[in-house]
C-alpha cells in the first residue's frame, strides 16, 4: 500500500518491540526491494530503520513497545505484526489516530490470544462488522507454508487447545497462565 500511495509519506510495520521488527522485517524488506526489476530503494538508515524510496516516500519499522516514537507521524500504510502481544494504548493513544489522516489501510496479524486485541479483530468479523472493516482467521494448512506432514506431527505431541492456538488460528483461552506445559520451572539434568 505505501508504493501504491497517492501522496508522498512513510509506510510503518510494527511489531511488540524494536527487536522483534528488525528480526522480522528488516532484512525480507530491503531484499524484496533490491529484487525488484525497477530500483525503487534510494538508501536506509540501519540505525532509524528506515527505507528511502525514490518517489519521496519511505518504509520505517517501530516497535508498539515504544509506541511514543509514533507520534507525529501519520502513515499512508501500516502493517501490524504480532499485534495481540502489543500495548493496546499505542494504538488507541497514536497510531489508530494518526492513521486516521490519510485514511490509511491497516493490516494487523498475529497468533490468536483473547483480550483488547480480539475486540478489535471481531469490528471485522461476521454480520456485525464495522464498515470498512475486515478480519479473517486462516489456518496454516490452509496457507500452506508448512509441510502437512509438520503438522500433523505437532496435532500429536500439541494439545488439542494449544493446536488450534497456535495453528489453526482460534481464539481458544483466556489471558493468565494459559498452557501449564509452558510453565517455567528449574529442570534438572
Amino acid at each position: 500500500e505505501t508504493l501504491r500511495a497517492k501522496w508522498q509519506g512513510q509506510g510503518v510495520f510494527t511489531a511488540p518491540t524494536r527487536v522483534e521488527a528488525k528480526r522480522l522485517a528488516w532484512k525480507p524488506l530491503n531484499q524484496f526491494l533490491e529484487s525488484l526489476p525497477q530500483k525503487i530503494k534510494i538508501g536506509e538508515n540501519a540505525t532509524d530503520m528506515t527505507v528511502e524510496l525514490i518517489d519521496g516516500k519511505s518504509i520505517a519499522l517501530f516497535g508498539m513497545k515504544e509506541f511514543e516514537s509514533l507520534r507525529g507521524i501519520h502513515p499512508i500504510a501500516c502493517f501490524n505484526d504480532e499485534v495481540a502481544k502489543s500495548p493496546m494504548r499505542g494504538f488507541q493513544e497514536v497510531l489508530d489516530i494518526a492513521l486516521t489522516n490519510h485514511k490509511a489501510k491497516t493490516l494487523d496479524c498475529t497468533t490468536p490470544r483473547r483480550g483488547w486485541w480480539q475486540a478489535r479483530w471481531a469490528e471485522g468479523w461476521g454480520p456485525k462488522r464495522k464498515e470498512g472493516k475486515m478480519s479473517w482467521k486462516i489456518p496454516q494448512w490452509d496457507i500452506g507454508t508448512v509441510d502437512p506432514r509438520d503438522l500433523e506431527e505437532q496435532r500429536r505431541t500439541m494439545s488439542p487447545e494449544l493446536f488450534a492456538q497456535e495453528w489453526g488460528a482460534e481464539f481458544t483461552s483466556a489471558t493468565g497462565l494459559v498452557f501449564p506445559q509452558f510453565v517455567n520451572k528449574e529442570w534438572s539434568m
